[in-house]
């Protein structure tokens, strides 16, 4: 998608896709001991002196992001001319998705629904109803007044409480158009305007390309945006020492649905994987066509080639580094003395190499990319797994537990797989039928990358992944083993943490590198690029011919520098295995600011 560029900063701004509506209300007068309010019997709401400069920046980043604003930011404004923005927003802007934000104090009411502050608004609770702003009438509003849907970013106290309205409605995620993301629960309270400086953040990095979001997807998807503020919002209130706030969004029963239309994907390419081989070797082009939907080719083929999706066109593999790891992987493969275990975990932050590796894996074992093999193992020079594995992939961002096996059940039945065990007519599904399927199969290597950001990564540990690598009360698979890509969230994982305590060799750490192995790698790319033409194949030119040259399958940020713990995980954490069972870190460390975005 063509990019706009604004400023002597140079920064991205996307097309226009929808309109912004921002309020911001805190300048409330400090009537804090006012003899006149007591003798009233009236609760007037505190000073917010946070919000006006938060909203601004949220104005902003929304502009950025491609929603033009219906009006200017609206700072301390009145009941009246809130209510009176809204209907002309209701009446002038059906037709484009709109996302409102409102940033200041929400109030319960005697009917227990919540209520957002204007300037003018009270705080007492005979009084809120009268005088505030109803979200359930904004809500009903949105659901029954406009074509297009809504979505409400709420930074007040008891945002969550919205939720409950919305639960009453039971509309369908098909139905349903106005939608949800709140800064906490309705148990909670906010502090500082975090969530809205927290959202423009998450917002400037969507604009700058720096969220990792799948080619295949057209629009942000909601629960996506909320983990990524939820995780901005965390890291803004450990550096300020406020108390947590629990980011909630609108629910829906659908394990999958269709994006909502608010925020465009600035790497959205229709046709991902064809377009990736649109121009190589017609070998190329045939096996993508025949690949299951869910191993996402694109994904695995990126992450070990180095080249995101707007860079397809150059037919290289650019990787170079985690040499080591290669080899752990390679061993572990070929598995040769029987000793290795059924589980590999392959654990870091974001940005630490985890997909590049788990790419470099599938690209040179999974028969589906031959094509692709001898490319990718100039590239990573020392990783020769021996050949002849039946290896099946899955990308399991935003896949449920049943997505997932359906998609390893087939391609372990197809014949598109390279493996002709498969064959016409009605097939099995389910997790019986995939069991029953890999003890038929014989040796099988599943390879899973994104546990963390399936739809319930817990789920999928303990209902699949666990059980077919060996650790459950029965053994449904005796000969598959399981390699797993993910980030290390052990206080979620625990059934995972318990097994790789217990499994010396288990856990392949990508957080853990020596700052001298680091400068070796990052050498040996500067010399290779320095080198390296970027001219494309020609269409004669055959895949075991693409040009090659290596980047490191690092992230842009230090190390740790090999002392007794990791500095950036936590105290206590080691950086080296010792020979007793490793300690994790925790869901402080995944908002690490030395770690690239989602």
């Amino acid at each position: 998608m063509a990019a706009v560029w604004a400023n002597r900063r140079r920064r991205r701004v996307l097309p226009v896709r929808g309109r912004s509506l921002v309020f911001g209300v805190g300048g409330f007068p400090d009537r804090a001991g006012c003899e006149e309010d007591r003798a009233r019997g009236v609760k007037s709401f505190t000073h917010l002196k946070s919000v006006a400069p938060a909203v601004k920046e949220i104005a902003r980043a929304l502009q950025r992001a491609g929603l033009s604003a219906v009006l200017p930011t609206m700072i301390d404004r009145s009941r009246s001319e809130v209510k009176a923005a809204w209907k002309q927003v209701r009446d002038d802007c059906v037709e484009l998705p709109l996302v409102m934000v409102f940033s200041g104090h929400g109030e319960r009411g005697r009917d227990e629904s919540l209520y957002l502050a204007p300037i003018d608004g009270e705080a007492t609770a005979d009084r809120v109803g009268a005088t505030c702003i109803s979200m359930d009438k904004l809500l009903r509003d949105a659901e029954e007044r406009f074509r297009a849907p809504v979505l409400f970013l709420l930074d007040v106290c008891g945002g969550g409480q919205a939720l409950a309205t919305q639960l009453a409605q039971k509309f369908s995620a098909f139905e349903r158009k106005a939608w949800v993301i709140a800064a906490c629960r309705a148990d909670e309270i906010t502090s500082a305007a975090m969530f809205t400086l927290a959202t423009a953040t998450v917002l400037d990095r969507l604009s700058e390309r720096e969220l990792d979001l799948s080619p295949a997807l057209r629009y942000v998807p909601l629960n996506t945006l909320a983990a990524e503020i939820d995780r901005e919002l965390a890291r803004r209130a450990r550096a300020a020492g406020a108390l947590p706030q629990s980011v909630v969004s609108t629910m829906h029963e659908e394990a999958r649905i269709d994006p909502p239309p608010f925020f465009e994907n600035p790497a959205y390419a229709p046709d991902a994987p064809g377009q990736f081989l649109a121009g190589e070797d017609a070998n190329l082009r045939q096996f993508a066509a025949n690949l299951d939907p869910d191993l996402d080719p694109l994904h695995f083929i990126t992450r070990a080639a180095g080249r995101t999706a707007d860079q397809q066109q150059n037919g290289t593999f650019l990787f170079c580094g985690r040499a080591a790891q290669l080899r752990t992987i390679s061993d572990w493969l070929d598995n040769a003395h029987g000793d290795r275990g059924r589980l590999l975990v392959v654990a870091g932050s974001p940005g630490n190499g985890k997909s590049a590796l788990l790419g470099m894996t599938v690209c040179v074992t999974h028969p589906a990319f031959n094509p692709l093999r001898q490319g990718a193992l100039r590239a990573a020079a020392g990783f020769r797994p021996e050949p002849g594995k039946r290896v099946i992939a899955v990308h399991a961002r935003q896949l449920g537990t049943q997505q997932i096996v359906d998609s390893l059940l087939r391609q372990l039945t197809d014949r598109t797989a390279g493996h002709p065990s498969g064959g016409p007519g009605p097939r099995a599904t389910g997790t019986r039928a995939l069991m029953e399927a890999l003890r038929e199969a014989g040796p099988v290597v599943i390879v899973l990358d994104a546990l963390d950001e399936a739809i319930d990564p817990g789920a999928v540990l303990s209902d699949l992944l666990l059980p077919l690598a060996g650790h459950s009360r029965e053994d449904p698979a005796p000969d598959c083993r399981v390699m797993i890509g993910t980030r290390p969230w052990w206080d979620s994982f625990h059934d995972l943490h318990d097994v790789l305590a217990t499994r010396q060799g288990a856990l392949l750490d990508l957080d853990v590198q020596d700052r001298d192995g680091l400068a070796q790698d990052l050498g040996a790319y500067s010399s290779s690029c320095s080198t390296t033409t970027t001219r494309r194949p020609s269409s004669s030119t055959s895949p075991t011919n693409l040009p090659t040259t290596s980047t490191t399958a690092h992230s842009s940020s230090p190390p740790s520098t090999g002392t007794t713990s990791d500095p950036r995980l936590g105290p206590g954490v080691p950086s080296a295995t010792n020979g007793s069972p490793p300690r994790y870190p925790t869901a402080s460390s995944r908002c690490s600011t030395s770690t690239r975005p989602l």
